[in-house]
């Protein structure tokens, strides 16, 4: 073996791994200032009687709200599961569908099926496909949860499911790929029902919770309360409850990754490529699931292409993509920073990983339930209905921290296997670049934030407007409602096309594993057998 490219073991000085802990301290600072103590202040108002609009001081009541309201939301749990339900496992079928064939495949088969996925990415606007539906089949309560459902999974196929199927198909990519994916499945489960738990924007645009309760979700009755009829300490109440489950699922989506040691491998360039027909076959099943999503959402592209009316305000569009882009550009920043700092620099040695636990139970936590506590700050400093109010209420994404954090880890071991400088530039980038499309995008189509930040014309985001034009047109039975305030198809087009490039150019050398890594070899190489001289 040649001495210059023989897998070397990790060596990682005190001082390197001194940086790698002054570079998690942001990460710490913001975890601790903008998620941890909001929600302490959360749970103190939840044990008092809080009215912003009133100068008198706050009542304490101990336990009386969640006394009261404990059945209430008890009942708004269970609604919540069954109408994201059948969106979690169709991500999951169809991750099973396409992921072990075209992981199978060659790879201009996985590059193509990877840009349709892609594609499909950036078509997340759950406000705007939802009010594309006729709400008339909201009028029977016996009937309402059914069509609520369907509408949810609609609004959310396109994103969910080609998530779980890239994720798929770097699981069976892996040696382990059956037990990888079952561990991949475990993850995708416990992070939808997490994000379950504060489902909002659908439901609360068609039905406000009606008719009679039969759609009221858990942050659908914490908004009624605190922002509707201003008892702060009965929405904190719910908020408190749901936020508890939200963490317990965060807590398990994180145990999953680390007991199962799911990871990121990332192969050396040039590794041999052999693919089988199975591939072509994933291909087909995954052109499938484009067109009959692209199907599905057409009213809403149409929506998008169609010019807005020039009595609404135009500023609607900067409202809603300019502050989560330079939220966005934090976050991938403070991300970027403490996932190298874990994955690559490792501070804690080999028990690095497991640091993530502290951040866990916020992995999943949303801004709805923080909601209350960001109008109460956003109110303080007099940032209501101003540009600042709209930018993102937490400037650090814990998905995002932990997905660099596997990320590095992986760049760190295949440097350790003595692949050449810069193997893993191109899979990092693209997985820096897939991060920040995602956390733009959906963090633009954010309603509560909007609801919260913003009410008059001129600082209301497309979301918002979106909700208000279709109750107009309920009343009025005439005009279109304005997609392009929320999400204009030239936008949604230069998004797509980055997103098939970053995903068909960059990220196909990532697997998922699981389980222990193999040993590094030597620190040097072998040495050889001089040859001897005849005599």
């Amino acid at each position: 073996m040649n001495p210059t490219t023989a897998p070397v073991r990790s060596t990682i000085t005190p001082t390197q791994r001194v940086i790698g802990a002054l570079l998690i301290i942001p990460a710490l600072i913001l975890w601790l200032v903008q998620l941890v103590v909001p929600s302490i202040r959360t749970l103190i108002m939840s044990l008092q009687q809080v009215n912003p609009l009133r100068a008198r001081a706050d009542q304490f009541v101990g336990l009386e709200f969640y006394e009261r309201l404990l059945p209430e939301i008890v009942a708004t749990l269970p609604r919540a599961l069954i109408f994201t339900g059948p969106a979690i496992l169709i991500a999951i079928v169809v991750g099973l569908a396409v992921g072990p064939l075209v992981a199978r495949g060659t790879r201009p088969v996985r590059l193509i099926t990877r840009g349709m996925l892609g594609l499909l990415l950036v078509c997340y606007a759950p406000v705007g496909v939802a009010l594309t539906f006729d709400t008339r089949a909201f009028a029977d309560p016996g009937t309402a949860g059914l069509a609520l459902a369907g509408i949810v999974t609609v609004s959310v196929l396109a994103t969910a499911g080609a998530a779980a199927a890239l994720v798929s198909i770097a699981a069976w990519r892996s040696a382990s790929g059956p037990a990888t994916w079952l561990a991949t499945a475990a993850l995708t489960l416990a992070v939808g029902l997490g994000l379950a738990m504060q489902l909002f924007a659908v439901p609360y645009v068609l039905t406000a919770g009606g008719p009679n309760h039969s759609t009221e979700t858990p942050l659908i009755l914490g908004f009624v309360l605190g922002f509707m009829q201003m008892q702060f300490g009965g929405g904190a109440a719910v908020a408190v409850v749901t936020g508890l489950f939200t963490g317990l699922f965060g807590l398990l989506a994180v145990l999953i990754i680390l007991v199962a040691r799911l990871r990121v491998e990332i192969d050396p360039p040039g590794t041999p490529d052999r693919g089988s027909g199975l591939g072509w076959v994933g291909l087909g099943v995954a052109g499938v699931f484009l067109v009959i999503t692209i199907v599905l959402i057409v009213p809403w592209l149409a929506g998008s292409a169609r010019p807005v009316s020039p009595d609404l305000p135009a500023g609607a569009v900067i409202n809603t993509w300019l502050p989560p882009l330079l939220g966005a550009l934090i976050q991938l920043v403070v991300a970027l920073a403490a996932g190298f700092g874990l994955g690559a620099l490792r501070p804690l040695g080999r028990a690095s990983e497991w640091a993530l636990l502290i951040f866990a139970p916020w992995l999943l936590v949303g801004p709805g339930l923080l909601a209350l506590q960001h109008f109460d700050f956003l109110r303080t400093l007099g940032l209501l209905n101003t540009f600042p109010g709209l930018l993102p209420q937490a400037m650090i994404n814990i998905p995002a921290v932990v997905g660099f954090t596997l990320l590095f880890a992986g760049a760190r071991r295949l440097r350790d296997s003595g692949a050449p400088a810069g193997a893993a530039l191109a899979p990092v980038l693209g997985g820096t670049l897939t991060t920040f499309v995602l956390l733009w995008v959906i963090q633009a189509q954010d309603l509560i934030i909007g609801y919260v930040s913003g009410t008059r014309p001129d600082s209301m985001t497309g979301p918002v407007l979106l909700a208000m034009a279709r109750n107009q047109r309920q009343f009025s039975g005439a005009g279109d409602l304005p997609q392009a305030l929320s999400t204009p198809l030239p936008l949604i087009v230069v998004l797509g096309l980055a997103s098939i490039a970053i995903q068909a150019l960059c990220l196909d050398r990532l697997r998922l594993a699981t389980g222990r890594p193999a040993p590094s070899a030597p620190t040097t190489a072998p040495a050889t057998t001089p040859p001897v001289a005849p005599r």
